[in-house]
Formats: structure tokens, sequence, C-alpha cells
């Protein structure tokens, strides 16, 4: 896990510096490699649009969205279904996994992370042990 949002924004820009000029479109905020373009409902990691269902972008958003920090099951349940948690992660699990599928697919060196019986965290993978 990231212990600050120092150490995501190192992974996250992996040294490359940012320009204002060259900054993200109007409506776009960008983290780095991590871009989301809430007008064109889009994600990209180093400048490829990564293929995410609603669902799987608005999980990597609020993963993404500081503070950094673990989210329970029912808090993204909650924020990306609109509804009652009815403490059935299943729904979040498999969103998680194919989100997992696809940034592996796009060499991103973020990774979704479990907190076992907890729910969910953002972190780098180039400085984390994946199993």
């Amino acid at each position: 896990m990231f212990p600050d949002l120092k150490a995501v924004r190192a992974v996250l820009f992996d040294g490359t510096a940012t320009s204002a000029t060259a900054g993200p479109a109007k409506g776009a905020v960008a983290l780095g490699r991590l871009t989301v373009d809430q007008h064109l409902q889009q994600v990209s990691w180093a400048g490829e649009v990564l293929p995410l269902t609603r669902l799987e972008r608005e999980v990597l958003v609020a993963l993404a969205s500081p503070p950094l920090r673990v989210w329970t099951y029912r808090q993204l349940y909650e924020r990306i279904w609109r509804a009652d948690y009815l403490n059935d992660a299943s729904a979040v699990r498999a969103t998680v996994k194919r989100l997992r599928a696809k940034l592996r697919d796009a060499s991103a060196t973020i990774a979704v992370d479990s907190v076992r019986g907890v729910g969910f965290s953002l972190v780098g993978t180039t400085s984390h042990s994946r199993q």
C-alpha cells in the first residue's frame, strides 16, 4: 500500500514531468500516467485508453481519489451501484477482478490490492509483491 499521497504520485508520474500546456482535456483529471475523462467516460494509462466498463471505471476513480485509503465493500458498493449494501461482496469482487486484469494488460504500475475481510486499496506494483 502507499504510505501517503506523495508515494502514489511517484508511482503514477513514474519520474515524468507534467506540463501545464500539455495537461488533460477540459473535464479530465490527470494523476500522472492515469487520466480520467469524465466527459468522454474513459480512463487511459500512459495515453492508451483502457477498455473499462462503467463499473470498473468508477471503482478505479474511487480507489484513486484522495485521500488514498482502504475502501470497504460497503463504501464501494454504495458509491458505485448507488444502492444499499446487503452484505454480498460478490459484485464488488467480480468488478475488481476484471479491473485488475485490464490494468495488468495495460502494463500499469498500479494495481488493486485486497485487504482481507475489509475491501480494496490502490497500490504500486513496483514496490508491492504480488501473489
